[in-house]
Parts: C-alpha cells; structure tokens; sequence
C-alpha cells in the first residue's frame, strides 16, 4: 500500500510531504487538519470510514490528504520579517509610489522626527500625520515623475536600522533638488514605531521653502 499525506506548514502553498506513513495520515485527519481525498472517490463526508479502513490498512492504491487552508488575520498577526527587510520594503514602495505600503510599514503610533527650523520640522505623531501632512505635503513641491529615491546603505542593529538613500527631482519653481538623507529607524512587530531624520536642512530650505 502506498500512503502520501502532505501536512500544512502554515502556508498552503509550501507543504511538506510525508511518504509511506498511514499513522500519520490518519492522526492528522482525526485532528481535522487534513482533508482525505481517497483514490479521488472517497470525500470528507467519508471521513470515519476511510479513517477505520486507513487504521485496518485495507485502502489499495495511492491515498492523498489536501491541506486546508489556514487563514490569519494579519491585522492581529501580521507578516513577521526582519527590521532591514521591513526598512527597505518601505524606501523602496516611496520610491515605486506604493501608497498601500507606505501606510502598512508604520504602526498606528509611529512618530518621525525632522530636524532643523523648517516649517516641517517637528515630531510628527501618528501613522496618519506621518503619511498624509508629512510625507504627502512634501510632494506637492515636486513635479510628478521627477522624484528619484535610492537606497544605499544599511546598517541594521536589533529592532534599529539605519538607512542611507539619496533623493533627486525637479520643484515646480525651477530648482533641482538633490539631497542625501539618513533615518534612523526602530521597528517592533513588523511596523516602523519610530524615525529619527538627518538630511540637509538648508538644501530643502533653499530649494523648498525660500520666500
């Protein structure tokens, strides 16, 4: 008899396949986690007969058990990853204008700090102030598909990273605008909690702020 179970790791897509092992098959479809699909005839509504007949080793031929999916609410458990890797999904969706992910790299109660005497610079508090006023209200002093972000280093310590990027593009007053920034970045659960700012901050005043 030729038994295959394939078990769920936590993702449907990525199984991991047991072979010639029926103990295993019939534990894990008593505990429901597996749907039996018997020589393709048996269904789930066959389940205690085909488990008695798996235990009696009468079943001939190959038997498969699909996984059922395994859903999560990635509100309450969200995708674990790395701080750099969180840091640098980040960078990389301003610079392709990924709205969707800028917003989901920030925890609700984020704050980023800006520095300098700009009208800008303050502790902005809050996922919303921090995507919306900041960093929305920066991109109405640039022409729309001039911008140009670039990552080029980081440093990653802990839940701390820090990033090195350079940003280029073109204001609707004429300028060029070429500024290289470092953030300091901590990250817990997956979310940006926190941003500490060091950029030039009399480039941006001269090229976006002069009266």
């Amino acid at each position: 008899m030729t038994m295959k179970a394939l078990v769920p790791t936590g993702d449907p897509d990525e199984p991991v396949t047991l072979a010639d092992d029926p103990a295993a098959l019939v534990r894990l479809t008593g505990e429901g986690r597996l749907r039996p699909e018997i020589g393709r005839v048996a269904g789930w509504a066959d389940t205690a007969s085909t488990l008695v007949d798996l235990r009696e080793r009468r079943i001939r031929g190959k038997a498969v058990a699909q996984p059922r999916p395994i859903r999560r609410d990635h509100r309450r458990y969200p995708i674990m990853t790395s701080p750099r890797e969180v840091v640098v999904r980040y960078v990389e969706a301003v610079r392709d204008g990924d709205a969707r992910v800028i917003r989901e790299s920030f925890a609700e109660d984020a704050t980023w700090h800006y520095p300098g005497s700009l009208p800008i610079s303050r502790i902005w508090r809050g996922r919303d102030a921090i995507v919306d006023e900041f960093l929305g209200g920066m991109g109405v002093h640039f022409v729309p598909g001039t911008m140009k972000i670039e990552l080029v280093s980081t440093v990653a310590e802990g839940d701390s990273v820090v990033a090195e990027w350079t940003a280029t593009a073109r204001t609707f007053r004429g300028d060029d605008y070429d500024n290289r920034c470092i953030g300091v970045y901590t990250v817990r659960d997956g979310r940006i909690v926190e941003v500490v700012e060091y950029a030039d901050t009399a480039h941006v005043a001269a090229t976006l702020f002069r009266p």
